[in-house]
């Protein structure tokens, strides 16, 4: 063991202090740093420039790391942070739970100040918004003066509209479907019975009826008969005719039979009612080999549903015959 007076222990260059007799715990000097070779046990602390211990450091990070809060630390609690808790660090600041939950459920302060203020940028972008309501819907109300005279090019494109109410019902309306807007041709190179002036002055083309609503029917073979009765040679049926002036057309060929005393009838009729053409009494004709063409028309208000019909027949019951029986309908006014 070394031992010490009371006095300084002084090394100069390449001396050493021994502490125990085998030589090897020592504390040497090389003339510009001071060594020691062994450990040296510390206490501890109470003052500032004291040596620790490894426990002692030890023990009290064990302390810091096992706290689970803020409270459990020495001189550091929650009152300690209140700094966080306002605007005083700017960006830094700590937003608690409830005021997160505040914000996004009401619309206040800066973001209620740019909502209020841009409004009218709002209410020009509809098709970005899904509801009508609010700014929105005040803009579309103020407006509707714009919206609804604008039926000029609105009427135009009704596929694109789901509703046609207002205004715009007037506007079609004014212009069914059957007419044809005049918008380049003047109504002088357009037959005048088939124009029609609005009172907003627009000429419309009613297309012409004439020749619409045709109907055919026919029967080219021959058939024969003795009876006395009428019988149906052809028939043409027409459905929906909507109400105006008809053109009728018929004509058909007969034969009497050789040296018999035969009387060729005939009929045009309407719904087996009206007779439009008749023919009877034919006794000059006897000569089965000799066919005799007989035609005719009519002209009448007709409508709805309508059956024409030829019929024929031998008021003296010897026999005659009937073939190329042809009916034609169309409108002609």
């Amino acid at each position: 063991m070394a031992k010490f007076k009371q006095n300084n222990v002084e090394l100069r260059d390449n001396q050493k202090v021994i502490f125990d007799s085998a030589k090897n715990k020592y504390m040497s000097y090389d003339g510009a740093e001071v060594y020691i070779n062994t450990t040296i046990s510390g206490v501890d602390p109470t003052s500032d420039y004291h040596l620790t211990t490894k426990f002692y450091v030890d023990d009290a990070l064990t302390n810091v790391s096992g706290a689970s809060a803020h409270g459990e630390l020495t001189g550091l609690d929650a009152d300690d942070h209140t700094q966080y808790h306002n605007d005083a660090r700017g960006d830094a600041r700590y937003y608690t739970q409830s005021q997160v939950d505040s914000d996004i459920a009401t619309t206040s302060g800066t973001l209620q100040t740019q909502i209020t203020s841009n409004a009218s940028d709002i209410a020009d972008n509809t098709t970005l918004i899904g509801t009508t309501s609010g700014t929105l819907q005040s803009q579309i109300t103020t407006n509707a003066g714009d919206i609804s005279t604008n039926t000029g090019d609105i009427s135009d494109n009704t596929a694109l509209i789901g509703t046609t109410s207002g205004t715009l019902q007037t506007q079609i309306d004014a212009k069914p479907d059957t007419f044809l807007e005049l918008e380049d041709t003047p109504s002088s190179y357009v037959d005048e019975r088939y124009v029609v002036s609005t009172s907003s002055g627009i000429e419309y083309l009613v297309p012409p009826v004439f020749g619409t609503e045709h109907g055919y029917a026919s029967s080219d073979g021959e058939s024969s008969t003795n009876s006395d009765t009428p019988q149906e040679k052809v028939t043409l049926s027409k459905t929906g005719l909507p109400s105006g002036t008809y053109h009728i057309q018929w004509g058909y060929e007969f034969n009497i039979d050789d040296n018999k005393d035969s009387d060729f009838n005939a009929r045009v009729q309407i719904d087996d009612t009206t007779d439009i053409a008749e023919q009877g009494n034919n006794k000059a004709w006897k000569l089965d080999t000799v066919w005799v063409a007989q035609s005719g028309f009519y002209e009448g208000t007709l409508s709805g549903d309508i059956d024409i019909d030829i019929d024929y027949w031998d008021s003296a019951a010897a026999g005659v015959s009937i073939r190329r029986a042809r009916l034609s309908i169309w409108r002609s006014s």
